[in-house]
């Protein structure tokens, strides 16, 4: 039987798992890339990654324009 695993906040999550996290698709945040939105990210090893900072923004930008509207 596998160990549990704890949670651990990642130094970075690669676009899936910040797809999952979010409860959206890999397809919708490439969209929002491709848009010009999305969260920013970092490459590191040739793989995009997103960093909690980026999450941060992000959803700071959301909550925004959110309140804008």
């Amino acid at each position: 039987m596998a160990k549990a695993r704890p949670t651990v906040e990642p130094g970075s999550w690669s676009p899936k798992q910040f797809a999952d996290r979010h409860d959206i698709s890999e397809s919708k945040l490439y969209g929002m890339w491709r848009s010009g939105g999305g969260p920013g990210f970092l490459w590191i090893g040739g793989q995009r990654r997103i960093t909690p900072e980026h999450e941060r923004e992000w959803l700071a930008k959301l909550q925004a324009q959110t309140v804008a509207a």
